[in-house]
């Protein structure tokens, strides 16, 4: 992926089409583009050919907002970054196909006390290239705390009228979310452990 889009921005500048100091941004571009549009349409196919197209529509719905509110794991390539969200497709499917139906009120319970927990304590999470300023904190925390309140609605009056196949597909899109978080979190505090200290000493010795 990465090669390929190296090889589209090298053929854009021997075209003349863009400068060589946008070199590097067209390849990023190149790239992102490449790695989503591949991901949607493996995701398209496999719903369609497998009948489940409104299911992954609730999941992948339920998981985007939740992100977005949550923020999350930040995975080192585009590549990486695809090749997780295919497994975590691959995992959801794999319990709609192999789980029985009564045990999804269950399942739906459970992701959401999860994620109401990782929610109220963690979120929201910045990257650590991106991190937030006082009012996007303030603003992410109460998208948070209203996505919550939001889906325990939505739970609630599911499991009272007995949508349980819906209630599956929305509780994996959010459990899923959940888990992008509290992995998200401990990486930035392990990096924050391992980075670096500044020997204060050694600067005093050079100053003197």
């Amino acid at each position: 992926m990465e090669k390929l889009a190296v090889k589209l921005s090298e053929r854009l500048y021997q075209e003349k089409i863009i400068a060589d100091d946008e070199r590097e941004v067209y390849q990023y571009c190149i790239e992102v583009t490449i790695s989503t549009v591949s991901y949607w349409a493996s995701i398209l196919i496999c719903a369609v050919l497998l009948g489940k197209l409104w299911e992954s529509v609730v999941y992948l719905g339920a998981f985007m907002v939740m992100r977005f509110c949550f923020g999350g794991y930040h995975a080192s390539t585009h590549f990486r970054c695809a090749l997780v969200s295919m497994a975590s497709y691959g995992i959801f499917l794999t319990f709609i196909f192999l789980f029985p139906i009564n045990s999804y009120g269950v399942f739906a319970v459970i992701s959401w006390l999860i994620t109401a927990v990782a929610g109220i304590v963690f979120a929201p999470v910045e990257h650590e290239n991106r991190p937030f300023t006082a009012k996007e904190q303030k603003k992410f925390r109460k998208g948070s705390l209203l996505a919550i309140l939001l889906v325990s609605i939505i739970l609630s009056i599911g499991l009272a009228l007995g949508k349980y196949r819906f209630l599956v597909c929305l509780s994996f899109g959010v459990l899923q979310a959940s888990i992008s978080l509290v992995v998200a979190v401990g990486q930035n505090k392990f990096k924050a452990q391992n980075k670096p200290k500044t020997d204060h000493s050694v600067i005093m010795e050079k100053d003197f």
